[in-house]
């Protein structure tokens, strides 16, 4: 058995401290995220139809599109994350919801909404 010296550096985990600061920034961070999900839940709850255009789509991961659409004859610019609009081109129009409180908070109703109407187009 090798012989290892008392003055030796021992290997730990780290202090309690240090333990305890990172837990705390987890469970702070956890309940930021919590609260910021009830809130966006809770402004989605007063919400507004309005057809929106398209007039750029992601090309990431998570996709998405950024949209245009007008309140109150003010023009708003949001993005979408997520979501396939390949079949889309830009200047299409989708069916959205947005908060009355935060109009950049936008959800996508139906992404389908031009190629519904698409044949009273030529009209």
């Amino acid at each position: 058995m090798p012989y290892i010296s008392r003055k030796a550096p021992k290997y730990e985990l780290g202090s309690k401290k240090k333990i305890i600061i990172v837990l705390i920034l987890f469970v702070l961070a956890f309940i930021g995220a919590i609260y910021f999900q009830f809130k966006r839940e809770e402004q989605l709850k007063r919400t507004q139809n309005s057809t929106a255009i398209i007039i750029k789509k992601g090309r990431t991961v998570r996709g998405g599109a950024t949209v245009y659409f007008e309140v109150n004859s003010k023009r708003l610019e949001a993005k979408i994350w997520g979501g396939d609009y390949d079949f889309l081109n830009i200047g299409d129009t989708i069916l959205i919801k947005y908060a009355i409180e935060d109009p950049t908070l936008v959800e996508v109703i139906d992404k389908y909404y031009m190629q519904k109407y698409k044949h009273l187009k030529g009209k």
